[in-house]
């Protein structure tokens, strides 16, 4: 009778320690992920090459993009211009997330633009990238140009999922789809989602976005390179992102992307002039009289 009692007591105690190690893990599996939420709603990054420093005029015409980021933004979540006033020529880009609204566009691209503002970069290269919005800058045409052999930024979710290879081939297999129809089938807004179920409980959620400017075989390279470091940095997270300098893709296996918002809120209609690139002498010699 005693040895019974002592069996049934080891038995209570290993379910106890199961269910504690069990709970341990989730509860680091939460913290992991408010962590990594966190830093994507408050991360905001800038790169400055130190390849060539900028001249004065250089930086009163990066003055003048910068402001006119702001301004286009209100109107386009894509803007690719020049900004020309002798003797240099400044080139930009920015870019807000496909399912986001204008006004949430427009706050991101001042935000950036006053951090940018505020790094104090004295070269004429410069990438900014947040969550909801990216530009880049520099003294050379980024028009239909993209840097694939360098990953601007990457974040993950630090927790590994349970079914790993499982996870794998149908995360593989998402991020093929969705890279064909951001590069291919997006009606040249650069913008897609798509979704792959793991289980029945548990599906993976991606989004890739290109510039339009380099939409086609160039976008689908972006996002390959883009994938390629989140298999070496983040194999086996449940949630990733990697910004390259004119592409972006996340996945995830919880929702985080609005589509309705990107479809019914105009999302085709308020990428207009995405092929115009508009040299400002008139309007630069305005704004510096």
């Amino acid at each position: 009778m005693i040895k019974i009692m002592a069996n049934s007591n080891i038995i209570l105690l290993l379910k106890t320690l199961t269910f504690l190690c069990f709970l341990c893990t989730q509860i680091s599996s939460d913290r992991s992920r408010d962590l990594y939420t966190n830093r994507l709603e408050n991360s905001l990054s800038f790169r400055c090459s130190t390849s060539k420093n900028a001249t004065t005029s250089f930086q009163r015409n990066l003055d003048l993009l910068l402001s006119d980021f702001t301004l286009r933004s209100k109107q386009t979540r894509f803007y690719n211009v020049s900004v020309s006033v002798s003797p240099d020529t400044v080139y930009g880009y920015y870019m807000c997330r496909g399912d986001i609204t204008l006004p949430l566009c427009n706050n991101c691209i001042l935000n950036a633009t006053q951090f940018a503002t505020k790094s104090s970069c004295q070269h004429v290269d410069g990438h900014f990238h947040s969550e909801k919005c990216t530009f880049g800058y520099s003294d050379k045409s980024l028009y239909g140009m993209f840097d694939k052999f360098s990953a601007f930024a990457y974040d993950y979710v630090e927790t590994n999922v349970s079914n790993h290879n499982q996870f794998n081939q149908v995360l593989s297999s998402t991020i093929t789809n969705v890279t064909t129809k951001a590069a291919f089938e997006s009606s040249k807004t650069g913008f897609a989602t798509e979704e792959g179920n793991v289980t029945r409980d548990e599906t993976i959620y991606s989004m890739a976005q290109c510039t339009p400017d380099i939409i086609g075989v160039n976008c689908s390279q972006c996002l390959q390179f883009g994938y390629m470091t989140l298999q070496t940095w983040a194999d086996g997270a449940p949630g990733a992102i990697v910004y390259m300098d004119k592409c972006v893709l996340r996945y995830d296996n919880v929702s985080f992307y609005d589509v309705q918002s990107s479809i019914g809120n105009g999302f085709r209609t308020n990428f207009i002039g995405v092929f115009s690139s508009l040299l400002l002498f008139v309007i630069s010699t305005y704004l510096v009289l």
